[in-house]
């Protein structure tokens, strides 16, 4: 079962909406918390177009300034609530799986995309943050320099619901440690960074799958065959030829030529053809 966790507002609602037309036929559920107490009038008009399985939650109590917080907190949810025992792949709504194979779960494992590189325990320690965050959660440092960063997307079976929800609540409190620390650690990871940790206290293996790696959007456009997702970010300015999603935080109605080459290319035609499938709900964007 896919899962996507994702807050309703336009600039999510519209990448899942893309997300909801690539895995058409796919078994996907999208999981979405309303800050409001109740979906928006985009969202319900999502939901009454029926084109693809949505469960909304109304907001919980948390403080809001990190909103991130939801992801694992929207995944405890419905693991809880569904009952669902069976393999769960997790992802955010501004990824697109590429169709090449997903691994396979481990029960019991966290497997992972590979995010070492920025989650990983030598960056965390580089900034500072590794010590304090291992206070927070509970977890050894000795036990978590054995392990590798993963995040962003995971498959696994076996890790119920109360745990997810838990990581959720030790995420708030990690953004404020992390947000107090003199080196900018990217707080806006602390759901990143407690997930894998918590993982490791217990007992939960944070394991990196090197089929669920990412293509970025000024990656190469061949990157659509060789890894396992695309992701719609990376370009942090506008610049010719590139995809900037910070530029659309509606529906991208006008959308720069973007080179080729490039792996964002596919995407746009991702976005044109959603269009043309659901012109209807495009139109309803603000």
């Amino acid at each position: 079962m896919i899962l996507t966790p994702l807050s309703d507002h336009p600039f999510y609602l519209w990448q899942a909406l893309v997300q909801m037309h690539a895995l058409q036929g796919q078994r996907a559920r999208w999981l979405v918390y309303c800050p409001t107490g109740s979906p928006s009038s985009l969202l319900a008009s999502i939901m009454r177009a029926g084109v693809a399985d949505i469960t909304a939650w109304p907001d919980w109590d948390r403080d809001r300034a990190y909103n991130p917080a939801c992801k694992p907190w929207l995944v405890g949810k419905w693991l809880t609530a569904s009952g669902w025992d069976g393999a769960v792949h997790v992802i955010d709504p501004d990824v697109i799986p590429t169709g090449r194979p997903i691994t396979d779960p481990l029960p019991g494992v966290l497997l992972g995309t590979d995010t070492d590189s920025y989650t990983g325990p030598a960056w965390l320690d580089s900034k500072g943050a590794l010590d304090p965050l291992c206070d927070l959660v509970g977890v050894r440092v000795e036990e978590v320099r054995a392990y590798l960063g993963v995040g962003a997307q995971y498959v696994t079976q076996g890790i119920p619901g109360a745990w997810w929800e838990d990581v959720a609540r030790t995420s708030v409190a990690a953004f404020h440690l992390l947000k107090s620390l003199p080196a900018d650690a990217q707080p806006w990871c602390a759901e990143m960074y407690v997930t894998q940790l918590a993982a490791i206290r217990d007992g939960y293996r944070p394991t990196i799958a090197p089929a669920m790696g990412m293509v970025w959007t000024d990656g190469p456009a061949s990157g659509w065959e060789t890894a396992g997702y695309f992701h719609d970010a990376g370009v942090v300015t506008p610049r010719p030829g590139a995809f900037h999603k910070g530029s659309h935080q509606s529906w991208p109605r006008e959308i720069p030529p973007v080179d080729p080459g490039q792996a964002a290319h596919r995407y746009v035609e991702h976005i044109h053809a959603t269009e043309a499938a659901w012109p209807e709900l495009v139109a309803l964007f603000p």
